[in-house]
């Protein structure tokens, strides 16, 4: 809070730094370690291109990717997350994500944070890798980063950031001016 005002309600800590940097994913047929993964779901919605024509900020694409995930089969819809990564370039986006998709009512997001209910051994750990606020965005490899550690959760390689349950995870990203949305529900195959 005592950061400098970058663009009011908005302080310098609120934002994430931009930085260098990239993550990589290798996708392969054959598992390479005990566990695999496996995608259970997945949804998306783009709806406007500039912020202008953007609807009202609690009818972004989150909302539509979370019913359109609630519309595809039972083993999709009814497990409840273990872990989560979700785009977080500043703190009101990932407040709003998280209303959006439903792991917080409306106007609960942060009181759920301070309770500790995302922490990595809350209820419902979330951007366990400290995620973009943390440690810099760089452009698509920051999406990429959750992914990466969503994947080091799921097979247990996380280290001391490894959460107790990491069998189903939820990833979402957002794009342009929150305009383009992706929710992609994970599993973990032994």
């Amino acid at each position: 809070m005592a950061s400098k005002p970058v663009a009011l309600p908005l302080k310098l800590l609120d934002c994430c730094p931009v930085s260098d940097g990239g993550a990589a994913f290798v996708v392969s047929r054959e598992r390479t370690g005990e566990a695999g993964v496996r995608v259970l779901g997945c949804a998306q919605a783009h709806t406007h291109q500039h912020v202008t024509a953007a609807p009202g900020l609690s009818e972004l694409g989150a909302e539509i990717c979370d019913r359109a995930r609630r519309k595809q089969p039972p083993a999709s819809r009814s497990r409840t997350c273990a872990t989560q990564a979700v785009y977080d370039s500043f703190t009101i986006t990932l407040a709003m994500l998280l209303e959006d998709l439903g792991l917080a009512g409306r106007g609960e997001a942060a009181a759920r944070v301070r309770s500790g209910y995302f922490s990595r051994d809350g209820a419902m750990p979330l951007n366990t890798h400290g995620g973009l606020l943390s440690y810099g965005h760089c452009g698509v490899g920051g999406a990429m980063a959750h992914l990466v550690e969503t994947h080091l959760q799921m097979t247990g390689r996380a280290g001391n950031r490894q959460v107790r349950d990491a069998s189903i995870a939820l990833l979402h990203g957002d794009g342009g001016v929150l305009s383009s949305h992706v929710s992609m529900f994970l599993e973990r195959m032994r």
